[in-house]
């Protein structure tokens, strides 16, 4: 493994505000895919209460290909040894693909990129949108020269999940989700109801 992926200004940026926001990381890995490109590093926080965090930094690296500066938060209250995993092949196929990460984006192949954390819990994609889970301003992160970088959470989504939202879009999904009264941060939770 390379040095850690969030060196620099805006991993030091990035750091500060995650540190400020959920405490000391009590761990932290780095990973790669290519020895040439900067790693990306998956910091894990004990926040918030029965969740372990897992959040990107090193992301901002590569804001070419996922279309700005962002790092992405994976709050679980299970599945906590296939956390950093997961969000890293994420955040890797994302820049891959130049997927232009924000709200309302999904990506699916979970069994194929964390097949235990998938079979475990019957998940096979990962939702990204808003952080409704901190406040407003904490969503946004202050960078040089008034440029501003954005937080995005994930949460884990079953393969029935996951047609929904690729037929009926993101609002409709978030919608739906919202109404089933589901944790989207417990992997052992039941899919919502797609027929109601």
């Amino acid at each position: 493994m390379s040095a850690a992926g969030g060196t620099g200004v805006w991993g030091t940026r990035y750091l500060d505000h995650l540190t400020r926001l959920l405490g000391e990381p009590v761990d932290r890995a780095a990973f790669e895919q290519d020895p040439a490109a900067p790693a990306i590093e998956v910091l894990t926080f004990s926040a918030p209460e029965g969740c372990l965090t897992f959040c990107t930094l090193g992301l901002a690296h590569h804001r070419a290909e996922v279309s700005g500066f962002c790092e992405i938060l994976l709050p679980l209250a299970a599945g906590w040894d296939d956390g950093p995993a997961l969000l890293a092949n994420v955040s890797f196929f994302a820049v891959q693909s130049r997927l232009a990460l924000g709200w309302g984006v999904a990506v699916g192949g979970l069994a194929e990129a964390v097949p235990e954390f998938a079979r475990a819990f019957a998940k096979d994609a990962l939702y990204l949108g808003e952080p409704f889970w901190l406040a407003p301003e904490a969503r946004r992160v202050a960078g040089p020269a008034g440029a501003e970088g954005r937080l995005l959470s994930a949460w884990p989504i079953s393969a029935t999940e996951y047609e929904f939202f690729r037929a009926h879009g993101a609002e409709r999904f978030e919608e739906r989700f919202a109404a089933s009264h589901l944790d989207p941060f417990d992997p052992r939770r039941p899919s919502f109801d797609v027929a109601s």
